[in-house]
């Protein structure tokens, strides 16, 4: 009996050490992956950040385009008003 307990002994050594392989094996996946997220998530942040400039500049631009607007405005209301 003792020979076949040690045998049992040694499968489930080996069973174990196997489980511990794969075990390590889906933890470096696990990291894998969550580096391909963390990268995925600096690429959408910068594009956010990007996006926030580009908005920032148009709505500079649409700034100045109303205030060129208000004072062709102004100055053909002017224009009409002396001209009578």
């Amino acid at each position: 009996m003792k020979s076949n307990e040690r045998n049992t002994i040694a499968l489930s050594a080996v069973e174990l050490e196997e489980k511990q392989q794969e075990l390590e094996a889906k933890e470096r996946e696990l990291a894998e992956k969550e580096s391909m997220i963390k990268k995925a998530e600096e690429c959408m942040t910068k594009a956010k950040y990007n996006l926030y400039d580009k908005i920032d500049v148009s709505l500079g631009t649409m700034d100045k385009i109303i205030s060129v607007v208000a004072l062709s405005l102004v100055a053909v209301i002017i224009f009409a008003v002396l001209s009578r």
